[in-house]
């Protein structure tokens, strides 16, 4: 086979290549024999049928089939020869195959970006304490309260005030027109909560039972919903009821009542700071993290294949979709729509993508890789935590080709541990960290210039 490489941009290249005659000839000759051997032909036997009749029958697919397999091996040959690496299945743009004569076609491929890159080990990070202050606990343990508070209809003749839980029928209208999807009948809201809209809920305060009030905000431009978006609206509101949320008090009782091994209420405040901990040590690593891949994206400029991006966000916009799924809403529901997340998401898939293949870059320079021990012991930890039986989760994995993007997960994994290793690490207010220091003891001091 002969290659001719072609420039178009900096991540995609024509390929032009040409098969040799007898290579084809050769190729299409034995495929139409194959045929001859095992198909049935009425009034022969088995193998004996004249191979024009193959050809006439069967040419047109035999053909095809060869110029396709001719395809499909020129490609990583050719790939080979010049060390780029595929970012999306090639196109074919030309095809020219005659009898006889050379097979001449013509392939559009879109490649990864090939850089070099160094300064990876030894960057300087900073990295949060893990502070849980009191504040914090009081705030989930009001969390607690709200999420068991009881309702109760308010008897008395009284004004809706701020706490209170509003019962009401409402209707939209932008420039004098009924909003579509904008009519809702017994919508329950909490006055002063902001969930709705906090000057809308404002104009709540003081209303009665059974009173009407016309109502008009204007929402901000960047609010979720494209119909609300930077529009002023004008709400006809009608009060149905009012209730009164009751929070039960925090004590032992309380605590109790919550189940699990709580004896009083300083069992649950200290379950409460564990659990916080976690939660900022999470944090405070996936800051560090992030702010690595910052550092490393600063390393070197990429020219990042569009083709791997939209495939960024095509995960993106379908994990969307099923977090919405799971609460019973979709794009529509929601007030969203696809063209809109794209746009807004494209900027963090270009990133991702860009560190993506930076970590690709590193891994292969370090040379490291994840061992089928390693990944055994992944989904064995995946299969406890999801209940399911080891030999389940492994089958449900490779019947959907998801055990590769698990490898590729955790040898990212790997080289940004690897990464975090080398990197000089300063706490907050502490001396430099730097190498095993960096993931165990303080420095006296910092080092010397």
């Amino acid at each position: 086979m002969n290659f001719i490489w072609e420039d178009l941009e900096p991540t995609i290249k024509k390929l032009k290549v040409e098969v040799p005659a007898e290579t084809v000839t050769d190729r299409i000759q034995k495929a139409l024999a194959q045929v001859r051997r095992n198909a049935k032909f009425k009034g022969f036997r088995p193998g004996k049928a004249p191979l024009a009749m193959i050809k006439r029958m069967y040419g047109a697919q035999i053909e095809q089939e060869v110029t396709q397999e001719l395809i499909n091996e020129s490609v990583p040959k050719a790939l080979d020869e010049v060390e780029y690496e595929l970012a999306a299945a090639p196109n074919l743009e030309e095809s020219d195959y005659k009898d006889g004569e050379p097979y001449r076609f013509t392939l559009s491929l879109e490649i990864k970006p090939q850089f070099d890159i160094s300064g990876y080990d030894g960057i300087e990070l900073s990295r949060d304490f893990v502070n849980v202050t009191d504040e914090m606990i009081d705030e989930r343990l009001e969390q607690f309260r709200q999420a068991y508070a009881t309702t109760k209809n308010v008897e008395e003749d009284r004004p809706l005030k701020e706490g209170d839980l509003a019962l009401i029928d409402y209707q939209a209208f932008v420039d004098g027109e009924p909003l579509e999807g904008g009519t809702n009948p017994n919508y329950q809201l909490e006055v002063g909560s902001g969930v709705f809209n906090e000057d809308f809920e404002s104009e709540l305060v003081g209303l009665s039972k059974d009173e009407n009030k016309e109502i008009t905000v204007t929402f901000d431009e960047k609010h979720y919903n494209p119909k609300l978006a930077g529009k002023e609206v004008r709400f006809e509101v009608k009060v149905i009821d009012i209730k009164e949320k009751i929070l039960p008090d925090l004590n032992d009782e309380f605590a109790k009542d919550l189940g699990g091994e709580f004896e009083n209420l300083d069992d649950l405040k200290k379950q409460v700071e564990e659990d916080l901990t976690k939660v900022e040590e999470r944090r405070v690593e996936e800051a560090l993290q992030n702010m690595l891949k910052e550092k490393l994206s600063d390393l070197v400029e990429l020219d990042i294949p569009e083709s791997m991006v939209q495939r960024e966000l095509e995960s993106m916009v379908a994990n969307m979709k099923f977090n919405l799924e799971r609460s019973g809403l979709n794009l529509e529901t929601a007030g969203m729509s696809e063209e809109k997340l794209r746009e807004e998401y494209h900027p963090t898939a270009l990133k991702q993508v860009k560190t993506s293949l930076i970590l690709e870059r590193i891994t292969r320079e370090k040379e490291l890789s994840v061992t089928e021990e390693e990944l055994q012991n992944r989904t064995l930890r995946i299969a406890q935590e999801s209940g399911q039986p080891p030999e389940k989760i492994l089958e449900l994995y490779n019947q959907n080709h998801v055990l590769a993007s698990l490898r590729r997960s955790m040898l990212e994994e790997k080289t940004l541990n690897n990464l975090l290793e080398n990197a000089i690490i300063q706490d907050t207010d502490s001396p430099l960290r730097t190498g095993e220091n960096g993931k165990g003891e303080k420095l006296e001091k910092g080092p010397e210039a």
